[in-house]
């Protein structure tokens, strides 16, 4: 099996108060954060074609065992599937709202301590801003961009990351056993599998 993509740690963040080295560090976190969106692309891409075919094994592999249960199967993928496909499309939205932002949110990256610093700052027209601990938002790692005469939240980078990894590989799972409950049902009604 493939290694997982490397997805760099950051490098120490910007302290004000400590002039002597912000500005090298200042540089070194924006110079980390355009690889860091391909490596997590990378990543997340890796685990969900890896999710997928460890499924479709699975599948295969549980398959004449699984048809001697297919009508209790059928029964239970029949109850849960509404639930199951109204929870993955709301998690597509989610993800599909997080990539998005994340794309919008690239470019050069100003950085602010906060977000009250942010505001008070001035910003051209487009320009993305990073705030290291918006106090708005918990003191989440947040991203903006100044449209308007006014900063628009893009990304909140700390509920985003880990949380829609996560987010992607358990749907991605209920996905697939819904597909397998799926398929077992149609075994159980017509005899044969769909599509063979």
């Amino acid at each position: 099996m493939t290694e997982i993509p490397h997805v760099s740690p950051p490098p120490a963040a910007p302290q004000r108060s400590e002039p002597a080295t912000f500005s090298n560090r200042a540089d070194a976190l924006v110079r980390w954060l355009a690889p860091f969106v391909s490596q997590v692309n990378a990543a997340v891409h890796f685990i969900a074609a890896n999710v997928a075919n460890a499924a479709e094994a699975l599948a295969h592999k549980q398959g004449a065992e699984a048809a001697k249960t297919a009508a209790l199967a059928s029964q239970t993928a029949a109850a849960g599937s509404a639930t199951n496909a109204a929870a993955a499309e709301q998690s597509a939205r989610q993800v599909e709202a997080t990539v998005l932002a994340a794309a919008n949110a690239q470019g050069q990256v100003a950085i602010s301590a906060t977000k009250a610093e942010a505001d008070a700052a001035t910003w051209a027209n487009g320009d993305v801003v990073e705030v290291q601990a918006d106090e708005t938002l918990g003191g989440h790692r947040t991203r903006y961009r100044f449209t308007g005469g006014a900063l628009t939240l893009l990304l909140d980078m700390d509920a985003s990351g880990e949380n829609e990894l996560a987010l992607i590989i358990a749907n991605q799972a209920r996905i697939t056993r819904q597909q397998f409950h799926l398929r077992e049902a149609h075994f159980a009604a017509h005899g044969s599998y769909p599509g063979a």
